[in-house]
């Protein structure tokens, strides 16, 4: 099955998603603000948040700067949480992923991701994406939501994303695009990627002959 963060890697760049689908990704801020916004969620505080990020093996000094940026938005109220880190996938769509929080919002159930800042307007095209996956997974649970929520964790910005056929198909062309990577395709990379602050922009200059001699085996389907 494809994750549903191969989908949204793909949509930052497909030579990214290609690397993290072999070589796998450092923890990062996104980690770090991810615990801190599950931790406050669930009652306890960002000495607890702070354990559950270095026993993951992350950095003291990324969760310090996530916790420094990090603003807690008091209107998250009107959504009442039902669980978090809610694990999905489907045969039928070949998709699976792991949800930040499912939340009940006027008598329904629908799926909450997390973000660092947001747009000016609206919501990025890979978090729109990202919520319509997930609103397809959770309609395998019979859970019907034809919209979702992003929250900007730096900005205190609560969006909501709906989702119709259109989003629902590209969701599918994904699939079908992160598979051929999977397979061994190895894709151009984004025309915008932002390769300066790539992990993997020095292999990724290189030549195929180089990946091979940098990481030996796992380079091999």
């Amino acid at each position: 099955m494809i994750n549903v963060s191969d989908l949204t890697g793909y949509l930052t760049c497909p030579r990214l998603c290609y690397f993290r689908m072999r070589f796998g990704t450092k923890l990062n801020e996104m980690n770090a603000v991810r615990e801190i916004y599950l931790s406050l969620r669930k009652g306890y505080d960002l000495t607890w948040a702070e354990n559950r990020f270095l026993e993951l093996g992350g950095d003291k000094e990324v969760f310090k700067r996530a916790k420094v940026n990090f603003e807690f938005l008091n209107e998250l109220e009107i959504l009442k949480p039902v669980d978090w880190e809610v694990k999905l996938e489907s045969e039928r769509y070949r998709l699976r992923g792991i949800l930040d929080e499912l939340v009940e919002f006027r008598s329904n159930f629908h799926p909450l991701i997390l973000s660092l800042k947001s747009p000016q307007k609206d919501v990025r095209f890979k978090e729109r994406i990202k919520v319509s996956a997930f609103c397809m997974l959770l309609k395998e649970r019979d859970v019907n939501c034809d919209y979702g929520f992003v929250y900007y964790c730096y900005d205190g910005v609560l969006r909501r994303v709906d989702v119709g056929r259109r989003e629902r198909y590209y969701v599918l062309k994904l699939v079908e695009k992160v598979e051929r990577i999977k397979k061994g395709f190895m894709p151009e990379k984004s025309k915008n990627a932002k390769c300066e602050f790539c992990e993997y922009g020095e292999v990724c200059r290189s030549k195929p002959s180089t990946f091979q001699e940098k990481f030996g085996k796992r380079f091999m389907l």
